[in-house]
């Protein structure tokens, strides 16, 4: 049985919903990933009357129902490559009165390393469409 690495199943779902683009006319997973964090964090009020750990549960919750992990993996790369920019979804108010931009990047990055163990990440992972033809090819 070969054994994959936790960055060969990220990768992997990455690719997967990437890969979407190309056969959905129209489709981009940069579109629906502002979309999607657009309406979990666009909402200041509410955020700030649940807080910030109760919006990440939920989109926790939400992306491993709709089984798009890779929206999150590729949305925590946003930035990093010096071509892409980052995305600016809401504001928040920290109990001491600062105020700090929500941005697409950070609000992918801190799911994956403070709500998902690597048990959970690697399932979810799997969970994506056509994940299993996609490993395969790393």
């Amino acid at each position: 049985m070969e054994r994959y690495s936790i960055d060969d199943y990220k990768k992997t779902a990455k690719i997967a919903c990437l890969r979407k683009e190309r056969f959905i006319d129209g489709f981009s997973v940069h579109d629906e990933l502002i979309k999607l964090l657009t309406r979990f964090y666009s909402n200041k009020e509410k955020i700030e009357r649940t807080g910030l750990r109760f919006v990440y549960q939920n989109l926790k919750t939400y992306v491993d129902e709709y089984c798009i992990i890779g929206y999150i993996i590729y949305g925590s790369y946003l930035g990093c490559d010096g071509y892409s920019n980052d995305i600016i979804v809401g504001k928040y108010t920290t109990q001491i009165g600062l105020t700090i931009n929500l941005k697409v990047s950070e609000i992918c990055r801190i799911l994956l390393e403070e709500y998902y163990t690597e048990e959970e990440l690697i399932e979810s992972c799997k969970k994506t469409h056509n994940f299993d033809n996609y490993l395969k090819q790393i």
